[in-house]
């Protein structure tokens, strides 16, 4: 905040005190203002490279979309029987199908919204 406050300073004072058109200004930290004089003044100031913050990592709260698979189930389905009559009158079962498992549907697949927590790392800016 000094630096930024030092860098106006030296720049108003440059203005005011008639500078040529467009010259820099060093600030000693590597970043610079250019001013320009006449009927568009204005003051550019250009932040040095050096002047990158660390922002610490931190947890953060986020709302992700979820999804549910759908819930199943396995079903035993008996085998079918029939019964036939011979040409004596005798009766006769037959299979017509064999038991089998077979897996059924009991609740479909569904998207949900989260709220998740999640840890973003630190960076610079």
């Amino acid at each position: 905040m000094y630096l930024r406050s030092l860098t106006i300073a030296l720049a108003a004072s440059a203005l005011l005190a008639g500078t040529a058109a467009a010259q820099p200004i060093s600030n000693g930290h590597g970043g610079h203002v250019t001013l320009k004089h006449g009927p568009s003044s204005k003051i550019v100031v250009h932040q040095s490279p050096c002047a990158k913050v660390w922002v610490p990592g931190r947890h953060e709260y986020r709302t992700e979309r979820y999804t549910i698979p759908a819930r199943t189930q396995r079903v035993w389905h008996a085998a079918q029987y029939r019964i036939e009559y011979t040409p004596c009158g005798g009766a006769v079962k037959v299979l017509v199908a064999p038991g089998h498992w077979d897996v059924v549907v009991v609740e479909p697949a569904r998207t949900e919204c989260r709220r998740v927590k999640v840890w973003v790392p630190g960076h610079w800016k």
